[in-house]
């Protein structure tokens, strides 16, 4: 809750590093409303308690999305999270890079990258996805 007022009216911050701050789900929807707008493009979120990533998913689906980077590694990312984020990936057109290692995806959730990624056809931004050590 902090955070996310400060976010929008810092215009000059392109990075935000919030690893291992034992932030969930909640703290990361907080942190999303002031993500929206924002000029952030690397945002650093491993290592904390992340499972649920709708808001993030809908912070991504902004045309105003600036987000190229980002680092979700080592959080408790399932399944539904990786369909949450494969879903955006249809109209997102900034993310570059994204790191979901270390998380239990599993495959049903490689699955759901898969499917969007060849439902875009090479309409994404997105040139490299980390899923290493994810139960595939």
């Amino acid at each position: 809750h902090v955070l996310a007022p400060w976010i929008v009216s810092a215009a000059q911050l392109v990075k935000l590093d919030l690893r291992y701050n034992d932030m969930d789900s909640s703290g990361l929807s907080s942190l999303c409303d002031g993500l929206v707008g924002s000029n952030v493009k690397s945002l650093y979120l491993e290592g904390n308690r992340i499972s649920d990533l709708a808001a993030l998913g809908k912070v991504l689906e902004c045309n105003s999305c600036r987000i190229q980077e980002l680092y979700l590694g080592s959080n408790r990312v399932h399944a539904l999270g990786a369909k949450q984020l494969a879903s955006c990936l249809i109209t997102n057109r900034s993310l570059r890079k994204l790191y979901l290692e270390s998380n239990n995806i599993g495959t049903e959730g490689a699955l759901a990258f898969v499917i969007v990624l060849q439902k875009v056809a090479g309409e994404v931004a997105l040139e490299n996805l980390f899923v290493d050590n994810n139960n595939i």
